[in-house]
């Protein structure tokens, strides 16, 4: 046999792996990008995630975390935005006893800019209210103000806590603590005519 005969089988030889070798590697790439998510596509899941999981605010969950008395706002409409009020401007005047058609709260939410302001009379434990009713809420310059039938109360939890004298007093005063949560739906700004929607949870 010719060398140059031997030396053309050979490099056939070769050249038939190398090919067939290339085909493995091609099918093996392909159906690795099938079954296996690419890594943009799991780094953009991820970020969804996060990005979810950070704008997300249940008002109830967020009380519970909190020590202190607060509010906590989740608005939509003409604004979207989630409040922590976490400090009260106003107490509830409550004093006039453990009377129940007493039970009123008169409370004021803030956190220096946004403010939300509710003033009940006769407090029903459990019982949803859709009036009479006073909230209010003022943020990013906007007040809405709600009318009767924009909103629905609910208070969970209403009770009396004695306080001892603090002089001038020389006597214990009663001070209501409550627990409730508020759905508003349409509430029109005073100015604008633009309309809210926001559910609140509340206590103090």
């Amino acid at each position: 046999m010719q060398p140059h005969f031997r030396r053309d089988r050979v490099l056939s030889q070769l050249l038939g792996g190398l090919i067939t070798f290339s085909l493995i590697l091609a099918a093996t790439f392909v159906t690795g990008r099938v079954f296996l998510p690419s890594t943009e596509s799991a780094l953009g899941d991820i970020t969804g995630t996060l990005v979810t999981t950070t704008t997300q605010l249940d008002p109830r969950r967020t009380l519970d975390d909190l020590p202190y008395p607060a509010a906590a706002v989740v608005i939509s409409g003409a604004i979207e935005d989630r409040l922590i009020l976490d400090r009260v401007v106003r107490e509830a005047t409550i004093g006039r006893g453990p009377d129940p058609s007493s039970n009123d709260i008169e409370i004021r939410y803030t956190d220096g800019g946004s403010t939300l302001t509710l003033i009940v009379r006769g407090v029903t434990i459990g019982v949803a209210h859709t009036e009479p009713f006073t909230v209010i809420l003022t943020t990013a310059g906007q007040t809405f103000s709600a009318h009767p039938g924009d909103c629905n109360l609910l208070i969970d939890r209403f009770e009396y806590t004695s306080l001892p004298p603090t002089p001038p007093l020389t006597t214990s005063r009663l001070v209501a603590t409550f627990a409730g949560q508020l759905t508003c739906t349409n509430v029109l700004e005073l100015r604008t005519r633009a309309a809210a929607s926001f559910f609140a949870a509340f206590d103090y």
